[in-house]
């Protein structure tokens, strides 16, 4: 946060270590695609990558103007997933084609403290604080959600109407999440009910 609050730049790419981008003019091809969208600059571009989900942003670039509506980059520390739910629901999630990423995965790679402790966890539904796998967590994601959607909108953010439409809709958009992310919410709820860690 403190980085870019510091930053003058208008746009953020949460970019692993283990990525490499294969385009020589990525940034000229960014900065074009970025003109073509919506210009109140709230959504989420990705690039093309080698994985198997082209659906899915390995690599998320999200604007100033998000960072300040929301005042973070994520919650969580799955920023793809919570991203991708959020620009999803938004219907504001944009790959650029032409500008491409290679993702290093190699399944017989040794797995550091960083995988164990988060991807792990959250491939196998276990709940940690940290993870957008729970009721609560997924209560912050909807909520940033509303915000995200009263800035497009220029509604102002009351923080009661906010709460009120994430509670209304959040049923609706559990089983939409489900529908075509294949992420499956109930089951993870259920096991965080019967560990009581909600």
């Amino acid at each position: 946060k403190e980085m870019v609050k510091k930053s003058n730049s208008d746009f953020f790419i949460h970019f692993a270590d283990d990525m490499d981008i294969i385009d020589y003019n990525w940034d000229k091809i960014l900065s074009d695609a970025i003109n073509d969208l919506p210009a109140d600059r709230i959504y989420l571009i990705y690039p093309d990558h080698n994985q198997g989900n082209k659906d899915w942003p390995i690599c998320q670039i999200i604007s100033k103007e998000w960072f300040n509506t929301t005042k973070k980059f994520s919650n969580f520390y799955e920023v793809d997933t919570e991203l991708l739910i959020i620009s999803g629901i938004l219907n504001r999630k944009y790959m650029i084609n032409n500008f491409k990423i290679f993702h290093e995965f190699n399944s017989m790679k040794e797995k550091d403290t960083t995988f164990i402790e988060g991807r792990e966890k959250t491939l196998k539904y276990k709940f940690n604080k940290k993870s957008i796998l729970s009721i609560s967590s997924l209560f912050k994601v909807f909520k940033d959600v509303e915000i995200l959607k009263n800035k497009i909108k220029n509604r102002d953010n009351q923080t009661f109407l906010v709460i009120l439409r994430v509670i209304l809709l959040f049923l609706k958009r559990i089983y939409w999440i489900n529908k075509n992310y294949k992420l499956n919410y109930i089951k993870i709820f259920i096991k965080n009910f019967i560990y009581l860690k909600i």
